[in-house]
Formats: structure tokens, C-alpha cells, sequence
């Protein structure tokens, strides 16, 4: 026969403590000392507590559960989806949230707005955001509290944190006439569906294309799926029709992966031939090419970071002060250089 579960009441006899003071020390919503702590999480262990967070819910407090709607699938998350996730998971941890991970190319807002309605999560960090949003308006109208990793084109009312994409365009750009470049090939993505509209795509390639023209720099945009396999594709193409090309600039970091990996099968050398500027590569990337990529990496952690703290401040009624718009650092390494002095053989 197997034994009954613990249960709070048992818990608090143990540590000589009133049973909400367990709960308090559980769910973080007060102020409790470290001794009182200290004795309440030994007693949980003692007895292997497992808190019943149902019955919490039945009696009226709010979910400890915060969902992520994650573009893709999870075998095909890409790195700095992975880092944003890595982010918001710490800040979960710190604050005794969990995380619910929503993965799916469809994104079914009904089944959020559901588990919401039922008590089963409190908030939603929105990923891949479009520029017009139906499923921002639908948070919006259900009244479920949200911060989005990106920005719709209006965002009244609207928590966010985003890419500074104009500042990383302008560091790229700099860097590379800095180093002589004047005929720069931007390489950009061409999702499945260009439906989607990301305001991350547009808003970046746009604001590559809007510094070249001010600084008089020929520039052409070659879109692609962000796949190891398109690098060659890319290159190919600049071999073939765009031979004056001396650097490339990147928002894939699929892509800019494969193809500097691939350089040599056709010939060409990076940076001898071709400088290579990242602007999505998380700094967990830097091993994977041959040179390594000089970056301009997103801080995706730390926006991970500073999007659940703002949601759990908005869920817990007191809001926060945060940085909006993160561009990344340059760091040079060996993919860029002077451009050579011939076209492409």
C-alpha cells in the first residue's frame, strides 16, 4: 500500500511555521527570511512536498506559468531563439515562475487565449513578430498581459523589446567603408512565406539599404532561405553576376555560416576576396566558420532577459523601466579585411 502524499499542513508542523508562510516561501509573494526559508525548504525535502498548484488556482491565485510562443518547430529553433529562450528561462527561475513553451508553425492563438481563461498560465512573451499582428490584437482584446520580443508598425500601449536594427546597420555599413568597401552585397532573408512580413526582415534590410544611399554605397540585396546549404547558392550568384562584390553583410546566420565555409570549393577566399559582416549570429556561433565571423551579434539573452521581467511585472502589478532597443557590439575577427583590387575570377 503505498504511502499518501505530503501535504502543507505537514510541512509547516515541521518547520514550526504557519502553512501560509509555506506557501509564501513556495510562491515568492512575500518577504520571508532566509532562516524561516532555510527551515520551511527542509522540511519540503524531508517530506518530498510536491506543492499541488490546481488547488492553488481553484482557490483563486494566479498561475505561476508564463507561456513563449517560439517561431518553428523545436527541432529547427535557431540560435538566437534558443539564447531569448535561455534569457526568459533565468528571470522564470529567479522570480519561481515555469515556462510553457509554445512551438508551432500555426501559432494557435485559441489554445492560448484558453489556457489563460482557465488560470493555467498568466502572461505571454509573442516572438516573431509581424508588422501588422492579428495575434497582438487578440492579447490586446482578451486582456492577457504580453511582451513581445520585436514590434508591430504601431505600438500604442504595447511593451516590446527589439533589435536596433538602424544602429547595427550603421556599424556594419561603417566598418566596412572604413575598411575600403564600396561595392557591398547584403544578403537577406526570403522566408517560406513572405506573407509573414517579420518586422525583424524589413526592418533591417531596410535600414541597410537607406544608409547605403546616404553614403553613396553600391549595394545589392540577394534574399535567401537562412540554410546552411543556400551559402553556396549566394556565392554562386556573386560569382557569376555580381563579380565586383568585395563584401557581404548578412542577416542570415544560417547562411553566412555555409557560405563561408564553402568559400574555398569555389575558389574564393574570406576575406581576401570576400569580407563577411554577421548581424544575427549569437556569439555561441563564433566556432562554426573557418575564419571565424566578424559580428555584430545580438544580445539575445539579455532581451530574453529584460522581456520576462517586464512581464512579470506587468502580471504582478508593478511595472518596470526597461531598454527597448538593443544593438549588439563589433567584434572584429578574421572574416573581414581590405578589399582586393580585382573582380571576382
Amino acid at each position: 500500500m503505498t504511502s499518501r502524499p505530503a501535504t502543507r499542513a505537514q510541512v509547516a508542523r515541521m518547520a514550526k511555521v504557519s502553512e501560509s508562510t509555506v506557501s509564501y516561501v513556495l510562491n515568492g509573494q512575500r518577504s520571508i527570511s532566509e532562516k524561516t526559508k532555510a527551515r520551511v525548504m527542509a522540511a519540503v525535502e524531508e517530506l518530498q512536498y510536491v506543492p499541488n498548484y490546481g488547488a492553488g488556482l481553484l482557490a483563486g491565485r494566479k498561475s505561476k506559468t508564463i507561456g513563449m510562443l517560439m517561431p518553428g518547430k523545436m527541432g529547427t529553433l535557431n540560435p538566437s531563439s534558443i539564447e531569448y529562450l535561455n534569457g526568459a528561462s533565468i528571470v522564470c527561475s529567479e522570480n519561481n515562475y515555469h515556462l510553457l513553451i509554445w512551438s508551432s508553425e500555426k501559432m494557435l492563438m485559441d489554445e492560448v487565449v484558453q489556457f489563460y481563461r482557465s488560470g493555467l498560465i498568466s502572461g505571454i512573451i509573442l516572438m516573431e513578430i509581424r508588422l501588422q499582428d492579428e495575434r497582438v490584437e487578440i492579447l490586446k482584446k482578451q486582456k492577457i498581459p504580453f511582451v513581445m520580443i520585436g514590434r508591430t508598425e504601431k505600438l500604442k500601449d504595447i511593451e516590446y523589446v527589439d533589435r536596433d536594427f538602424e544602429g547595427a546597420a550603421k556599424l556594419g555599413i561603417d566598418e566596412l567603408i572604413r575598411l575600403g568597401h564600396q561595392n557591398i552585397v547584403m544578403i537577406s532573408n526570403n522566408r517560406v512565406s513572405d506573407k509573414l512580413k517579420i518586422g525583424a526582415d524589413i526592418r533591417l534590410s531596410r535600414d541597410i539599404l537607406n544608409y547605403c544611399k546616404l553614403k553613396r554605397i553600391r549595394l545589392t540585396e540577394l534574399k535567401s532561405l537562412n540554410e546552411p546549404e543556400a551559402g553556396m547558392q549566394v556565392l554562386k550568384e556573386i560569382k557569376e553576376k555580381h563579380r565586383e562584390t568585395t563584401a557581404i553583410i548578412s542577416n542570415n546566420d544560417q547562411t553566412v555560416i555555409g557560405l563561408v565555409n564553402s568559400a574555398s570549393q569555389l575558389g574564393i577566399s574570406i576575406p581576401n576576396d570576400l569580407s563577411v559582416i554577421a548581424l544575427s549570429n549569437p556569439v555561441t556561433q563564433v566556432e562554426m566558420t573557418n575564419p571565424k565571423l566578424t559580428m555584430i551579434s545580438p544580445p539575445s539573452k539579455e532581451m530574453g532577459q529584460v522581456a520576462m521581467r517586464a512581464l512579470i511585472g506587468a502580471i504582478e502589478n508593478k511595472p518596470i523601466e526597461i531598454t527597448r532597443l538593443w544593438r549588439g557590439e563589433l567584434v572584429v575577427r578574421g572574416s573581414t579585411s581590405r578589399p582586393r583590387n580585382r573582380k571576382l575570377l
